[in-house]
């Protein structure tokens, strides 16, 4: 592995070809995908058009990928070791990667959907994401709070 990282996300591509490492807490915030070639055993970091820099150090999240190849990120922090907690941010938006056509794209999210890290996100046949557990936090300032499991 290229660099040291933690708290990241990894989706493969629908033909297995190549698996994707995405955000996480990094030794290096030069990139934060990378990819790898299972058969090569070769670490690269890929060419992604339209990226969002805000989502470097993203962490504490969780992707899932469609048939298509599109790998859908939602929320996370980029709280950093040696950071305080207290006014620490969590994005509330929705990241869409591409991994076919290699774009990025933040969508816009609806106003009743609780930003959240720490989650588990299942991607169903019918094609809904569902995100359960977490915490949360409602402003920079106010402490994190437990998601209800009856919040899916």
């Amino acid at each position: 592995m290229p660099v040291g990282v933690n708290l990241a996300t990894c989706v493969s591509s629908p033909d297995n070809s190549t698996i994707f490492l995405i955000g996480g807490k990094m030794t290096s915030t030069s990139t934060a995908v990378y990819k790898f070639d299972p058969i090569s055993l070769q670490w690269t970091i890929p060419i992604i058009s339209g990226f969002n820099n805000s989502f470097i150090n993203r962490n504490e999240i969780n992707a899932v990928i469609d048939s298509k190849g599109k790998s859908y990120i939602f929320s996370g922090t980029d709280y950093n070791e040696g950071a305080s907690a207290v006014g620490v941010k969590i994005f509330y938006e929705m990241n869409l990667f591409d991994t076919t056509s290699m774009t990025w794209s933040t969508l816009t999210l609806p106003t009743d959907v609780l930003p959240r890290i720490d989650y588990t996100a299942t991607l169903l046949p019918i094609g809904l994401i569902i995100y359960i557990g977490g915490h949360t936090k409602l402003t920079p300032s106010s402490a994190y709070t437990f998601i209800s499991f009856n919040d899916v």
